[in-house]
């Protein structure tokens, strides 16, 4: 009997850490895509005053 408790109370705490890992893992993969995101969204936002200096520039 004790054997069966002990063996499902290690069963549960692997998968109980498992879990844990992988909610880790998915913020990880969350916080690599939202800073993906935002090097993306500052990359454009160069891009676009670079366009209106050079079309200021054109205008001059």
């Amino acid at each position: 009997m004790k054997k069966k408790r002990e063996k499902r109370r290690k069963k549960k705490e692997e998968e109980e850490k498992k879990e844990e890992e992988e909610e880790e893992e998915e913020e990880v993969t969350t916080s690599n895509a939202n800073e993906e995101e935002r090097k993306k969204e500052r990359k454009k936002s160069r891009r676009e005053k670079e366009e209106e200096e050079k079309e200021e520039e054109d205008k001059e």
